[in-house]
């Protein structure tokens, strides 16, 4: 069970990334705190989402608006420490207690989502958006949230949906990842478990 339920945990979340463009942290955060202290599960979703944020961006560049995702990529790469910073400072009771409120509202986006009407939402709230989801994506890696009702209001298309979610998530995901060396979270024990469930995880891209 000790790696049966971080495979399947990651497995899913990489092939629900792959599906819908979201999903490669949600997943594997959301239950992997069962068996692993949250700054673990943490740091090996990051090195994760890097690779596969890498992977599919580069495949759905030609899909990408740069234009609509680079001012919120630099609002979420600098607001990732804020999130950072809540995870350093508190105990896993309450990082426990905000994941959980985390997934929550994510929960009830997701539900509301397909009923939301795309309307002429100004570029600017994407700097919001993209605060909100960096700082988020500091804390748990989980960027979703904020970026989805964005995008969902911004009305994009299927395919610039999937590419510029990527493009945004791969700045954050890097920003992430740079906080959390420098932080000891991702180490060699969390790198370790990397290196033993990469096959699960590619199954899932892949699939």
């Amino acid at each position: 069970m000790d790696l049966l339920l971080p495979a399947l945990c990651f497995f899913l979340g990489a092939f629900t990334q792959g599906l819908t463009g979201f999903g490669s942290a949600m997943i594997p955060v959301a239950l992997l705190p069962l068996v692993w202290p949250v700054p673990q599960a943490v740091g090996v979703v990051t090195v994760f989402c890097v690779v596969l944020n890498a992977w599919f961006a580069w495949s759905l560049r030609a899909d990408a608006d740069r234009g609509e995702v680079g001012g919120m990529a630099i609002a979420g790469a600098l607001a990732t420490p804020l999130g950072l910073l809540f995870l350093r400072s508190y105990p896993s009771s309450t990082l426990l207690g905000a994941l959980g409120a985390v997934l929550v509202v994510s929960s009830v986006l997701g539900l509301a989502r397909p009923r939301l009407e795309p309307r002429a939402l100004h570029r600017g709230w994407g700097l919001l958006a993209g605060g909100a989801a960096g700082a988020l994506s500091g804390a748990f890696n989980t960027a979703g949230p904020p970026m989805l009702v964005y995008a969902s209001l911004r009305g994009w298309g299927p395919a610039a949906f999937r590419a510029n979610l990527q493009t945004f998530f791969l700045v954050t995901s890097c920003a992430a990842c740079v906080g959390f060396v420098q932080a000891g979270i991702v180490n060699a024990d969390t790198l370790r478990w990397n290196l033993l469930l990469a096959p699960a995880f590619a199954l899932g891209g892949l699939a």
